[in-house]
């Protein structure tokens, strides 16, 4: 059997689509016209293209480190999409979980995604010049962002 579209177009009321189409059977060649409705305000999936992770990685400032007596660094990931995404910390290269909290990603009114992950330590372990490492990867995109913060004597120096 052959579908053939031969047109389709809004009705009077502007709320159904109409839809002209022939079968044909061929060894009968017999042709059967219809006419098919589909109301409009059906919603239809958008589909958007792999998008990767934008990452910027933060920390809280020197003041509050010592107000509190702990630090925070925070991974903030935006734009990606589909909604697959791995988050890693490391400290000295590595792999870590206490302190730890990872939020579930959002959608954003764009179609992509964002997420954030939050490192907390005490100071002391901030300030004894450790290398932590926020790692983000986006498989569907075959993405993997790197980004390092580094406390030396109490001082900070993020590079990506």
């Amino acid at each position: 059997m052959v579908t053939s579209i031969h047109n389709w177009f809004l009705d009077n009321d502007g709320r159904h689509w109409l839809l002209r189409f022939t079968h044909t059977i061929a060894s009968f060649s017999v042709t059967i016209f219809s006419v098919m409705r589909f109301d409009t305000s059906l919603k239809h999936k958008v589909l958007h293209k792999p998008s990767p992770p934008v990452v910027m990685l933060t920390q809280t400032s020197p003041a509050d480190i010592k107000m509190h007596n702990m630090a925070t660094a925070v991974c903030l990931i935006s734009g990606f999409h589909p909604d697959k995404l791995s988050v890693k910390w490391l400290k000295n290269w590595q792999p870590i979980s206490s302190g730890v909290v990872t939020s579930p990603s959002v959608k954003e009114d764009n179609g992509t995604f964002s997420a954030n992950s939050r490192l907390t330590v005490p100071t002391r372990e901030w300030s004894n010049g450790a290398v932590y490492t926020c790692q983000v990867s986006h498989e569907p995109t075959h993405t993997n962002i790197v980004k390092n913060i580094t406390t030396p004597s109490g001082r900070r120096h993020s590079s990506s």
